[in-house]
């Protein structure tokens, strides 16, 4: 069984040294709460009629309460075994800043350093598309091509 996912990550302060990422806590219950507390980006299933876009649209509107409505690029597809699950995720990203700092926090990155400090602290196959997409801003960053990521055209 392969389940689609989609999840929207939240970048803000980019710069010569690195990035900030919003995330939330994971709250799990039941016997399969393995990332109960561990900190990740707001998602969820992707319905039948749903591209993985609008999928990360309704996904933040009911996680964080915010309608986001600017574009949301595709980063990266990623597929992982979890729980006898193929979940194939669709990663998105976002500049929307507005986000509630009760319902999450703000982490900062370094390029060079990448995601080793929340080892323990956000979902492992996380470091995978974190650590990806720290170098794909840093080239985006120093090409000064970042105005074109939320660019459509």
């Amino acid at each position: 069984m392969i389940l689609p996912v989609s999840i929207v990550m939240f970048v803000k302060d980019i710069g010569p040294d690195g990035l900030s990422l919003w995330m939330q806590e994971r709250i799990e219950e039941g016997p399969f709460n393995d990332l109960n507390g561990m900190m990740e980006f707001p998602g969820g299933k992707i319905e039948s009629e749903e591209s993985s876009e609008e999928a990360g649209r309704r996904e933040v509107e009911e996680e964080v309460g915010v309608v986001v409505n600017n574009y949301l690029p595709l980063f990266k597809r990623h597929s992982y075994i979890r729980k006898d699950k193929t979940i194939l995720l669709h990663v998105h990203f976002s500049n929307f800043k507005d986000l509630p700092l009760e319902k999450g926090s703000w982490f900062s990155f370094k390029y060079d350093k990448k995601s080793e400090h929340l080892k323990g602290k956000i979902p492992a196959v996380n470091h995978e598309f974190i650590d990806l997409f720290l170098g794909y801003i840093k080239k985006q960053y120093e090409a000064e091509f970042l105005e074109r990521l939320w660019d459509r055209s």
